[in-house]
């Protein structure tokens, strides 16, 4: 889903206006690329339950921390490799579930295996149709579309207020989704730049502390209509 705040913001107040969940209809081919992934754990997760470090057999109802806390708890190197096994695979139902098959490819790439290689096959079947990008899309063309014009405003007040430019901060738990996002919206001819990390991941190269500061210091001056 994509959740939408709506705030009027100006020098001296913040005002919580609207909040908003919007239900994104799942991308054909999202359910059976699901399946294999848990197909894939299911094995892995019967070998811990014989090491005694779960009793949970069912993929759907592990995570990542769960998996995290099995690395702690035990000593042996053939655990710990299936344990980053199966942490690996829940990130990449993670993204197929929260995003879309396309970024569910780009990771799976980006990671290698032999394992990638039947997933990549199998999305492949599937037309790459990203209804959360296209929602996303449509939502901040149409906010931004109702951005009030200094030039038409009647009061010296209202021409010097904050208020009467819109602008749009969009959170996203992954670098590559950001690009993705600010590629997309550019497209769009809309003004808007990435704010991350630093990064060591071949996907993304990130940002450093001079870079992001200046992008800051661009959204605040109004130069930007999304971050």
């Amino acid at each position: 889903h994509i959740e939408k705040i709506e705030s009027d913001t100006c020098d001296k107040y913040k005002y919580q206006r609207k909040k908003e969940k919007i239900i994104i209809p799942k991308e054909p081919g999202v359910d059976i690329l699901k399946e294999k992934l848990n197909q894939m754990l299911y094995p892995m997760l019967i070998k811990m339950n014989k090491e005694r470090l779960t009793n949970i057999t069912d993929p759907e109802k592990i995570s990542k921390g769960l998996a995290a806390m099995w690395n702690k708890q035990t000593l042996s190197k053939s655990n710990h490799f299936i344990i980053s096994k199966i942490i690996k695979i829940l990130g990449w139902r993670e993204k197929l579930e929260e995003y879309s098959i396309d970024i569910f490819e780009k990771y799976l790439r980006d990671d290698g295996g032999n394992d990638v290689k039947d997933l990549l096959k199998i999305s492949s079947r599937y037309p790459k149709k990203d209804f959360k990008m296209e929602k996303l899309k449509e939502i901040v063309k149409s906010y931004l579309e109702q951005s009030i014009s200094p030039e038409g405003s009647s009061s010296s007040m209202e021409e010097n207020s904050p208020c009467l430019i819109r602008q749009i901060i969009i959170f996203s738990n992954y670098r590559l989704v950001v690009e993705e996002i600010v590629k997309n919206l550019k497209e769009l001819k809309i003004t808007c730049a990435a704010f991350v990390g630093q990064s060591q991941s071949g996907l993304s190269k990130g940002l450093n502390r001079s870079k992001q500061l200046k992008v800051i210091d661009l959204f605040k001056n109004k130069h930007l209509s999304v971050l």
